[in-house]
């Protein structure tokens, strides 16, 4: 009798160890894959955008018309963000001052302390962002002085975490 009961303990044993070897490797592969869904999501979208402008001067202001075109159809939200820089040379490592433009003459920008990622799942910002809510291929207004230089990200929400899919330098 002892010896059924010493197998059984042993038996009952190595199943737990087993059920959370399981648990633990299939949950830490779990998030990884959430993560590459997320990263080849947004390296498709940036795959396919275009970032279109056209200027039109009036009152000494540049009012620049950004229309972020998409060719796939992606019909959830996206996000602009504008703040003013000098000229870089890297356009890709620049980051916002705490400066931020103003889009479509509106003050109904979210403002959130957020992280930005890459498309390659990186962080390349984190703190207080004024974006604006938009759709691909809508006109947006940028109002600009003359002789500044604008950075426009274009970001996406994907499963929670905001993805600069695009940017460029307006001026």
């Amino acid at each position: 009798m002892d010896n059924a009961l010493q197998s059984f303990i042993l038996l009952t044993i190595t199943i737990v160890i087993g059920l959370i070897l399981v648990a633990y490797f299939g949950g830490a592969f779990g998030i990884q894959s959430v993560n590459t869904v997320s990263e080849k999501e947004a390296s498709c979208l940036a795959a396919g955008l275009q970032i279109k402008e056209n200027y039109v001067v009036q009152y000494g202001r540049d009012n620049i018309i950004v229309v972020p075109y998409e060719t796939q159809s992606y019909n959830e939200p996206i996000y602009i963000v504008a703040f003013p820089i000098t000229s870089a040379s890297q356009l890709e490592f620049v980051t916002p001052n705490g400066t931020f433009c103003p889009i479509n003459y509106s003050t109904h920008a979210i403002k959130a302390n957020i992280e930005i990622y890459s498309t390659s799942n990186q962080i390349i910002y984190s703190g207080q962002i004024c974006m604006y809510k938009t759709y691909f291929n809508t006109p947006q207004f940028l109002s600009v002085k003359t002789g500044e230089s604008v950075m426009v990200w274009i970001l996406a929400c994907i499963d929670g975490k905001y993805y600069r899919i695009g940017y460029s330098e307006v001026s």
